[in-house]
């Protein structure tokens, strides 16, 4: 195919989630899926994108048709895009004669019905000032957020042109000024654009990544981002309020509600937060109830049985600011704030989440400490295998107390057979290559039958000779694990006997814990509940007293 606007010939090809990060040349998102690409150049389109027309009626701007341009004509090349309102420097459609500009996502938008003057109503007293204009994404290709909570946009949506955003019908409806808890703050906050070019969130702590939030026009550079602005205080039950002021943390907690059920997860565990939400407005920490009653000290950790390991954050005196965890061996800097256990005689520190995530611990006889099975998914640290040298990037194993690592297709003694979810019948472990065909050269591509992703000819697979259905070892990751588990003392063994009872030990302190916290949860349940009911009795008491007031 020959582009509008490119001298070599364009190749259809196709791009695969693992690839690396291609993007358009015209609109400048990724590319995933269907696509044409310039071998001499090493440029990208999508198809959609590559076959733009030159002219387009658009009826956000019904006066003149836009014409494409690839860059703005001016010295500079940049455009603001009167959609969304950012700056670009890549292709555009243009009406000269209103200098109009919509970049090419926004320009993909199809306004309900031809309506762009519809006036949305918002449920809340305070309305939007201007015409909100129903849309939908008219090409998949192209991905929008809303412009407050900045979660993806789907089926309808609104935009106002005036205020160049994109937002969700609920979302509009949201108070455009509220009052709001934070530090005792006595000054409403009003919905406005972002200023500054980095503003934090003063809830979360987190940077402000959209163009708008909800600041204090009073008090300079205090600001919410929109989903925290949207919980709600809420109150708990005495005894649970006593457990939090009993917790090592030097400030309070306050509980909230998510009436908007926008996603939080905690800052601890990094799980996603379902019910009352607590937040210590200092340290701009969004914890689970349970988090927040994490044990002060636990005295004897599978890995680090020799001392008690103690809860700190960055509050604590005598804790280290700085440091890399060993369990998941990330690097944690003096900005941020996480909860972590450390022992500070023998300079041992992990994660709140690490300490208590209580992960498989093996040891093979190829390596002299036990290795502890990971599945970081959020690690900023980089793995490499001891046996084959090449990085990690799924679940491994991994020593505490050194570097040693190895894949679990590495690791000695993998099972014989398992069974995979996707497959009727039971997996037999092969170490020499599986080709899809006995005449297919070792540089052809192969693919995994469980996941449907690419795998390497040389590695160890999983083979139904069958059905000739493969299937990589990390995607029968949970099979391999139970035959650890329940594999005896041979070549493979879960440790000492003395090793063994430290693990249970602390897996019997932590399942305790965790029954205390199911326990407080129900209690506030039942409390919660007890509430409701002498607020219904107390209305119904005072309605009675009215009525008797009224009648003497």
């Amino acid at each position: 195919m020959q582009d509008f606007d490119h001298k070599h010939q364009l190749n259809p090809t196709t791009t695969e989630e693992e690839d690396k990060d291609e993007r358009c040349e015209v609109c400048q998102e990724r590319i995933l899926g269907e696509a044409y690409s310039c071998t001499g150049c090493h440029w990208w389109w999508h198809r959609p994108c590559a076959k733009l027309p030159r002219q387009i009626d658009h009826p956000f701007h019904r006066q003149h048709p836009l014409l494409l341009l690839r860059r703005a004509p001016y010295s500079s090349g940049k455009y603001s895009c009167a959609a969304c309102g950012e700056n670009r420097t890549n292709y555009a459609y243009h009406c000269p004669i209103c200098d109009f500009f919509l970049d090419v996502k926004c320009a993909s938008l199809e306004p309900q019905n031809g309506e762009t003057q519809m006036q949305i109503q918002p449920i809340s007293t305070q309305p939007h000032p201007h015409p909100l204009i129903p849309c939908s994404k008219g090409s998949g290709i192209h991905n929008f957020s809303c412009s407050y909570c900045d979660l993806p946009l789907e089926g309808m949506f609104l935009v106002c042109l005036h205020c160049h955003h994109s937002v969700h019908q609920s979302c509009s409806q949201f108070p455009q000024e509220i009052s709001h808890p934070i530090n005792q703050h006595r000054h409403p906050f009003t919905l406005q654009s972002v200023v500054q070019i980095a503003s934090f969130c003063h809830l979360c702590g987190k940077l402000i990544t959209k163009r708008f939030s909800f600041q204090c026009r009073k008090c300079d550079d205090l600001n919410l981002d929109f989903r925290c602005a949207s919980l709600k205080p809420t109150k708990i039950s005495h005894d649970l309020e006593l457990q939090i002021q009993n917790f090592s943390h030097p400030h309070p907690f306050t509980a909230f509600e998510n009436p908007m059920n926008f996603p939080f997860s905690c800052r601890l565990c990094e799980l996603p937060i379902k019910d009352t939400i607590f937040t210590c407005f200092q340290c701009k920490l969004i914890v689970h109830i349970s988090c927040a009653l994490l044990p002060r000290e636990i005295k004897r950790h599978p890995f680090h049985p020799q001392h008690p390991i103690k809860l700190h954050d960055d509050n604590t005196q005598s804790c280290s600011c700085e440091f890399s965890c060993r369990l998941c061996r990330s690097y944690q800097g003096r900005h941020n704030r996480d909860f972590h256990y450390e022992c500070l005689d023998c300079k041992f520190t992990v994660h709140s989440r690490c300490a208590l995530s209580m992960p498989l611990a093996v040891k093979f006889k190829t390596h002299h400490h036990p290795l502890a099975f990971l599945d970081l998914k959020k690690s900023n640290a980089r793995h490499h295998c001891n046996a084959c040298r090449q990085e990690c990037q799924s679940g491994f194993f991994q020593c505490v107390n050194c570097q040693f690592a190895l894949h679990l297709r590495c690791i000695p003694n993998l099972p014989p057979t398992v069974k995979d979810k996707y497959h009727r019948h039971p997996l037999n472990l092969a170490t020499s290559p599986i080709k899809d065909y006995p005449d297919e050269g070792d540089d052809a591509e192969f693919f995994c039958d469980s996941c449907e992703k690419r795998r390497n000819l040389r590695d160890p697979s999983y083979y139904c000779g069958e059905c000739h259905y493969v299937a990589h070892v990390h995607c029968v990751t949970s099979e391999v694990l139970r035959f650890l588990q329940d594999k005896g003392q041979d070549e493979v063994n879960l440790g000492s006997e003395s090793d063994t009872a430290l693990v249970e030990e602390a897996k019997q302190e932590i399942t305790e814990l965790e029954k205390e916290v199911d326990k407080l949860q129900t209690r506030l349940v039942e409390l919660r509940m007890e509430e409701q009911s002498l607020l219904s009795q107390l209305k119904l008491v005072t309605t009675r007293l009215d009525a008797l007031k009224k009648s003497n």
